[in-house]
Order: C-alpha cells, then structure tokens, then sequence
C-alpha cells in the first residue's frame, strides 16, 4: 500500500465481506505521507485480530516487490494470495480458491479471468483469454516443463500476481520472491512459480475487480527519458535476477536453450519499449540518460552501456531504413494503380 487513502477502505470492505473467514489479512505500507494507515488502523476491530498493519522503514519507490516479500515472510497460512490496495474481491472470492486447492491439492491456483472496473468502481467487465486458450472447468497444466516453457514463450498466462493462490510452502522452501525492480517484477516471479509449482491449476473462475486508477506505478506520465530509466532498471537488474532463479531448476540445467529463450523474451519486450522512447531522442543524450541513471551501479559491466546504447542506435537505424523502403514500395505501388486506372479510363 502506498498513498491508497481513497481506494484502501473500499478494499477491505471488500474482504471483509468474504463468504471465507479463516485468513489474515497483512497490509504492508510503503511510507504512506496520507491518511492510509490510519483508515487501515480503523478495521482493527472488524477484522477481531486478523489484521495486521507493517510498516516499511523507508520508501523504496521501485514498487511492491520488497513489502510483498515482508508480507510473504509475516504470514503464518497455508496458501497465499496477493492484492493491490485500490483493487476489490468478489464475495466468494476465497471460498472458491482455497475450496480448488483442496479438492485438487493444488500448488497454484491460476484464474484465467478476472474484472475490469472503473477507478470509481464502476463499469465492472469480464476479461479473459480468447476462448481458443481458456478452460471452461479446472484443469491440470502439463507438468513437461518443456511444454509450459513454451506456453510462457507464447505468452499464454497472465504475469499478475492476483491470478495466482499460491501454497506457501512452495514460495517459501524454494526461495520464490519478488525482484526489487521498478516493473516486470510480476513476469518473474510468475515464471518461476510456473515451472516449480508441479501441480499448477487452471480455472475459469473470476474472482478479482482490477481498478484501472491513476494509482499504478505503471500509469504515471514520463519524459521519454524517464520512460528509458524506468524500462532499464528491469533489464539491467531484474535480468540477472531472472536467471538465478530458473538456472537453479535442473530442467534449465540440462536444456540451456530454454534457458536463453526465456532470458531473450524478457530482454525483447522490454527492449522494445526502450526503443520506442529512443527515437526521440538523439544517440548522445540516450548515452548521457543511462549514463546518470546507472553509472557506478553495474560494476565491472558498466561499459555494457556504451553496448546497450550502440544497440539501440542500430535499430533505429533499421527502423528507419524499413520506414524508407516502406515508403518507396507504397509510393511505386500507388503509382501503378494510377497507370491502371488511367489505362482502364482511357479504354472505356
């Protein structure tokens, strides 16, 4: 929770109101400077001790990785689940997870549905895969971790972490806890869960309301620069994250090209939106950006962002010489459909 005083109470309520009352409930702030807390502190008494508020000593800013991992570290229950402090539950929200766990003894329960609201919590929409991919009853993944990599290749799952009940223990005895980067902690975290959970179910159940606020890290307006920092700070970091964590699956040990192909995948989406913000800018002034933001902060691999920045500099390149040879092609085009219709003009 970071300044969530208009959305918080909605929040609770909503849990509050679960047909499920075996869970404790752990709100970890992040240095709120409004009334959060406070209004957390007032369903003290509703919640009859199950509610316990834990403090961050400091902000962090990157996001909700760290105080989702005190959180991991502080609850006591047999499965967890994650939420955003301005985002709502259905009623049955609970029941219906934990009842899937245990009638399928579950290591993660996955919804592939889930509603949209409007920040006011209105205009509630259902959103799910296109019906090709979904399951219509709860279904076992395949536990060939071949065939999962690939559905992550293809980008078959969803990386929010309020999809996924997960059993404790599983997070907990492998060590499977949030990158501290400011975005694409959820991608990896998700990833790694989808190749140690061995029995991992699918569900159509739709349980979540995610609130589309103003509220989210990711929807705040940047400079193109800031934009460039901010997509960097995963691919710098969270990278090298990333591969301690799947290296140690003797799967990945023993089938390095899946290693490399989940590595390129995370480095190609957020590469992509880099570029996009790169070519609005001049070469030097990409160098000087990541230069001020992560100067001292790669070690030894520091010269890895004069690398970074020639790469760049050779895509937009290629960009513009295909934007180039897309023009010339549509302008040789419209000139001989111009040849036709005046020859069909002159024939009639």
């Amino acid at each position: 929770m970071y300044n969530a005083e208009k959305y918080i109470g909605e929040c609770l309520d909503s849990i509050l109101a679960q047909t499920f009352a075996n869970f404790e409930v752990i709100v970890v702030d992040d240095c709120s400077t409004d009334s959060s807390c406070a209004i957390v502190q007032s369903y003290a008494e509703k919640f009859g001790g199950r509610l316990t508020l834990s403090r961050m000593e400091k902000i962090l800013g990157s996001g909700p990785a760290v105080p989702r991992n005190k959180g991991l570290t502080l609850s006591r229950g047999e499965y967890v689940y994650f939420m955003d402090a301005d985002d709502l539950l259905t009623k049955t929200a609970l029941e219906e997870l934990y009842t899937l766990a245990k009638k399928y003894d579950a290591d993660c329960v996955y919804c592939e549905k889930y509603y949209t609201a409007d920040a006011d919590g209105t205009n509630i929409k259902l959103t799910d895969w296109p019906i090709e991919h979904s399951v219509d009853k709860p279904t076992f993944e395949s536990e060939n971790l071949e065939e999962r990599v690939q559905n992550v290749l293809k980008r078959r799952y969803w990386v929010t972490t309020w999809v996924k009940f997960t059993r404790r223990n599983l997070l907990l005895e492998n060590e499977i806890f949030f990158s501290d980067v400011k975005r694409g902690d959820d991608d990896i975290w998700t990833y790694v869960v989808i190749f140690y959970a061995k029995k991992f179910l699918r569900v159509p159940n739709a349980v979540y309301i995610y609130r589309q606020s103003d509220n989210s890290i990711g929807r705040k307006d940047r400079t193109p620069t800031q934009t460039i920092n901010f997509w960097l700070n995963p691919l710098l970091l969270g990278l090298k994250t990333l591969d301690k964590l799947i290296i140690r699956h003797e799967f990945f040990k023993s089938n390095p090209q899946y290693h490399y192909a989940i590595l390129e995948q995370f480095v190609e989406i957020i590469f992509n939106m880099i570029l996009n913000e790169s070519l609005k800018l001049e070469p030097f002034k990409i160098y000087d950006t990541i230069k001020q933001e992560f100067d001292g902060k790669l070690g030894e691999h520091d010269v890895l962002i004069s690398a970074l920045c020639a790469a760049l500099n050779t895509q937009q390149k290629i960009n513009v010489i295909n934007v180039q040879n897309f023009n010339e092609y549509a302008a040789q085009a419209q000139a001989y459909i111009a040849q036709i219709e005046a020859e069909l003009k002159r024939r009639n």
